[in-house]
């Protein structure tokens, strides 16, 4: 296998892994807006569309919350008011998993995250996070 063969199978992967872990956190928020009311106070109010994207429209999805609902869709939206995008998928994948607040600002210094729109949305995903974070018994 050549180093070109070799880079484009780990950008499918990557591409994958990301596309999953997005698919996962929206499945988590429809499960936590389901069962905790604590949830639910916490998107009271708020009306915003957080996109998320690796490089190419595989791996893009976007989140919904709207007062009292929250969707997912796997595409674009027209008008997002947080645009996240991971040009590397890799990267992606890693800054969501550990990231955190602290980890997202390293990132968009060292060009590995590109934020567009209203960050303090992102302060609120952050504080969404213990919901999002599989239960370990």
């Amino acid at each position: 296998m050549t180093g070109m063969q070799s880079k484009s199978i780990n950008y499918v992967r990557g591409t994958l892994k990301l596309r999953l872990l997005l698919w996962f956190i929206a499945q988590r928020m429809l499960k936590a807006h389901k069962t905790s009311s604590e949830f639910r106070e916490t998107i009271q109010r708020k009306q915003f569309v957080i996109q998320m994207s690796g490089p190419g429209s595989l791996s893009t999805r976007y989140f919904e919350v709207d007062a009292v609902s929250i969707n997912s869709r796997a595409t674009s939206h027209p008008a997002p008011d947080l645009r996240i995008h991971f040009p590397d998928p890799e990267d992606g994948v890693h800054l969501l998993i550990r990231g955190g607040q602290t980890g997202f600002m390293y990132a968009v210094q060292e060009g590995k995250v590109i934020l567009e729109g209203d960050l303090s949305i992102l302060f609120w995903f952050s504080t969404i996070s213990r919901w999002l974070r599989p239960r370990t018994t």
